[in-house]
């Protein structure tokens, strides 16, 4: 599913967008008007740990992207976007999301076996 927030949204409103759509990857610029990106990604983190944020910023300062990966941001791309470089960020947070819901199938299918054996002692 894709939810796409309009250019010069507001950090408020990106954070209702959010809580309606639940998307499991979220790119977010950290310059917004009212609330900026990196209480957004507090928000979202806080709400949804497993939600995959992805930062964008027009400045290449690294005390931002130190703030950002310190609030477990997965990744944090500078403008203006090199495509490869999204593209790869995107890849990596696909595949941290597949991992994860693979290892929660393999602890329910663990946890089923369990009670199964448990139940024929």
């Amino acid at each position: 599913m894709t939810v796409t927030a309009h250019n010069g949204m507001d950090g408020f409103k990106a954070v209702a967008v959010f809580q309606h759509s639940r998307p499991h990857i979220v790119l977010t610029d950290i310059k917004m008007p009212c609330k900026d990106g990196i209480a957004v990604l507090k928000e979202i983190k806080s709400a949804s740990p497993e939600t995959e944020v992805i930062m964008i910023s027009g400045h290449g300062d690294m005390h931002l992207a130190i703030q950002s990966l310190k609030h477990d941001a997965a990744d944090f791309i500078t403008k203006p976007i090199d495509e490869e470089l999204l593209e790869i960020a995107l890849y990596k947070v696909s595949e941290r999301i597949r991992l994860r819901r693979q290892v929660r199938e393999h602890t329910e299918n663990l946890e089923a076996l369990v009670r199964e054996k448990s139940a024929r002692l």
